[in-house]
């Protein structure tokens, strides 16, 4: 199994195109992963299919950093989690395995400082809605335990 991965860098042109179909095909890739990418993935998966038709598209479901092509019909792949910055996708093998793919795109540093207060953000968020959860237990015990 051949993993392909591509930072595009939003670049659009008929080059991209050719040159991101040539390097899954020239290298029989299976998993091929764009980040940063505004190809238009019908357009792309047209072209990785012309001369043989073995890709399939993943429509992300969250993240528009992450754009996945594969060889592997939809029925073997299984959503685990999609994010702004990582996606993970389980691999069923014909053999019976389990393949784990994480994904994780990293923000650019022009970002990061944004990145770090929104991360924070969630984690109190997060947080917070955790130790409401366990006092509610708590309370719950302790009047179970009283009775």
């Amino acid at each position: 199994m051949k993993v392909g991965f591509w930072n595009i860098n939003n670049k659009n042109n008929s080059e991209m195109y050719d040159a991101v179909s040539l390097f899954a095909i020239h290298n029989n890739i299976d998993f091929l992963i764009l980040v940063e990418s505004n190809l238009d993935p019908d357009v792309l998966l047209s072209r990785l299919n012309k001369e043989h038709p073995k890709y399939f598209y993943y429509e992300p479901i969250v993240s528009t950093f992450t754009v996945l092509f594969t060889t592997f019909p939809p029925e073997r792949l299984k959503e685990i989690n999609d994010d702004d910055r990582i996606t993970c996708k389980q691999y069923m093998s014909s053999l019976g395995s389990v393949i784990n793919f994480i994904i994780l795109h990293f923000p650019s540093k022009l970002f990061l400082r944004q990145m770090i207060r929104m991360h924070l953000f969630r984690k109190r968020k997060l947080l917070s809605i955790l130790l409401k959860k366990e006092l509610k237990i708590s309370i719950q015990l302790s009047l179970v335990t009283s009775i």
